[in-house]
């Protein structure tokens, strides 16, 4: 079996947690070209760092606290003469946010009412984008019901709110059988709080600056930088960071505005770190409403994740550049705008080791075999380098069927192929799972002496150019 990642959608909720408490082989550390070096380091400039100190967070900094004062009038936000939807209060539990939203079905079908699910989210508090607002109801034909929903506090603590001025809803509303009723589109709900004023233009990044990621997260902030790396009238971009975490876990922050008049998609793909390919195709889309913000996250641990291994087990022993495709995108699925953004991470020269044992090397193309690891969940990942020097792109992909470990075939397993453009680098993850390693004897990873694959390169038409039958020793 094989499966590729095309999208994976993350929200700032997973940054807001409870404070709590390999060996390589023929390394060849080299630096990114000269070119993209140079191009790094006028963008590092020293004072383009705003690292995070005890001397740069200001003491008397406090971080907004929510008013429980807020009300709302009970307001109809829908009304088809089948389907009512209305807002029936706003109050307070346990320091948090709760929505009261009344459903009336006159219809004869059941329908489902989902809002802030995976595949259609555009809902907002003030002037931010949020992923804290989540609701699922089931109303059967000529009835009516209440759910209640919870806005997340410490989401609304990290945008700087303490004033909830406006809540955006948008409901997808499908039948039992999936059949679509109707998208509303964003419903605005006004409360008493509508004309407080904001303490800053930039309540997000007001907050950023004055420590609320080590306040309000486990997370610390290593830098934020004030720029447009995008430059396109629709999308501004406000700024962009970094935070990490005890356990060394790193999230890329971007935050945008949507200066247009029209919803708007933001995606991204092909990411590199280092320079290296780690995932090619859609990492992520968020939805954007018209003058709204949206703070944008790489969990870049996560896209390591996603090669089977660690930083350290694909060669990446410093974050130094984080490279992605932008692209922005209308409701109609047209492009609006693609474009490749570098965004540095630290002052560093971005290098990339270049561990392992090379098993093919042909037509332009090389691999590089580095090692078999297995993942928390027993499951076993073979992570292979590959390398383009020709003048084309090319996929690298595992032909289904004709993989072994120690000359047992194996019945199932997933291949994230890799497309890597020329001069570049990226990695080929085969993941094998716990369940297909039950029909063979190998009971643990240290069992795995050797593998067996067919590797399918193909051109950027999908055209064969080559199938070499390769062989990793371990």
């Amino acid at each position: 079996m094989k499966r590729k990642c095309y999208f994976l959608a993350i929200g700032i909720a997973s940054l807001i947690m409870v404070a709590c408490g390999s060996n390589n082989q023929g390394v060849d550390s080299r630096p990114i070209d000269d070119d993209a070096k140079a191009d790094l380091k006028t963008s590092t400039s020293t004072a383009a760092f705003v690292e995070a100190t005890e001397d740069s967070i200001e003491e008397s900094y406090e971080e907004p606290k929510l008013s429980y004062d807020t009300t709302i009038e009970e307001t109809v936000l829908l009304d088809d003469g089948t389907v009512k939807i209305t807002a029936k209060s706003l109050e307070f539990e346990y320091n948090a946010p709760v929505l009261s939203i009344e459903f009336s079905n006159d219809g004869d079908k059941t329908l489902e009412f989902i809002s802030g699910s995976l595949g259609y989210n555009c809902n907002s508090i003030n002037d931010y984008m949020t992923e804290s607002i989540y609701c699922n109801v089931s109303v059967d034909p000529g009835k009516t019901t209440v759910e209640n929903v919870r806005l997340s506090p410490e989401e609304l603590m990290l945008f700087g709110i303490s004033h909830i001025k406006e809540i955006g809803i948008a409901f997808d509303i499908q039948d039992k059988e999936y059949n679509e009723y109707a998208k509303t589109g964003p419903l605005n709900i006004s409360t008493s709080d509508a004309d407080i004023p904001d303490s800053s233009n930039n309540t997000f990044l007001d907050g950023v600056n004055h420590g609320s990621f080590e306040n309000i997260t486990e997370y610390a902030l290593d830098f934020v930088r004030v720029e447009d790396p995008i430059g396109y009238d629709s999308i501004k971009v406000l700024a962009e960071g970094m935070v990490t975490n005890s356990e060394d876990e790193s999230t890329v922050f971007v935050e945008m505005e949507n200066v247009s008049d029209k919803q708007l998609y933001f995606s991204s793909s092909d990411i590199e770190v280092n320079g290296l390919m780690l995932s090619s195709g859609r990492w992520q889309t968020s939805l954007v409403n018209p003058g709204k913000k949206l703070v944008y996250l790489f969990d870049i641990s996560d896209v390591a994740d996603h090669t089977g291994g660690t930083f350290e087990d694909l060669g990446i022993t410093n974050l130094a550049l984080l490279s992605f495709e932008a692209e922005v995108i209308d409701l109609n699925m047209n492009t609006l705008l693609e474009k490749r953004i570098d965004i540095p991470l630290s002052d560093e020269d971005a290098t990339l080791e270049n561990s392992g044992t090379e098993v093919y090397n042909a037509n332009s193309f090389r691999i590089l075999s580095q090692k078999i690891i297995a993942d928390e969940y027993d499951n076993y990942h073979i992570i292979l380098q590959v390398e383009n020097n020709s003048s084309g792109e090319a996929n690298f992909d595992v032909k289904y069927d004709s993989l072994s470990l120690n000359d047992e075939m194996i019945s199932s397993f997933i291949s994230y192929d890799v497309t890597v453009s020329p001069t570049q680098k990226g990695i080929l993850n085969i993941e094998i799972s716990d369940s297909a390693l039950d029909k063979t004897s190998i009971t643990d990873v240290t069992d795995v002496e050797s593998a067996e694959c067919t590797i399918e390169i193909k051109d950027e038409h999908y055209n064969d150019i080559d199938s070499p039958v390769i062989t990793m020793t371990y």
